[in-house]
């Protein structure tokens, strides 16, 4: 799991997101920096999954080929500020 911050997201990052998801303009934000927080991928140059999360409402936005292993890797990166996630194992 490689983190990257905000504006880092290569072009192939974006089109694991959805625009159309309720309150995208933030997740998009986030990728184009102008809004802070992080993001996290498999592999910059060629992404099969990415979880951003955005600072200032702690919202956070999956996309791509997640699994509950993966999302127990990023978890304890996850939930600044009080905000806390758990993740199912439905393996």
């Amino acid at each position: 799991m490689i983190q990257l911050a905000a504006g880092q997201a290569p072009p192939g990052l974006r089109s694991l997101l959805d625009r159309g998801a309720p309150a995208s303009i933030r997740c998009f934000a986030v990728l184009e920096s102008r809004a802070a927080g992080p993001i996290w991928t498999d592999d910059p140059a060629h992404p099969a999954w990415a979880v951003l999360q955005e600072a200032g409402f702690g919202s956070l936005y999956l996309g791509g080929a997640l699994d509950a292993p993966v999302l127990r890797q990023a978890e304890p990166g996850l939930g600044g500020g009080g905000a806390q996630a758990g993740f199912p194992d439905r393996a």
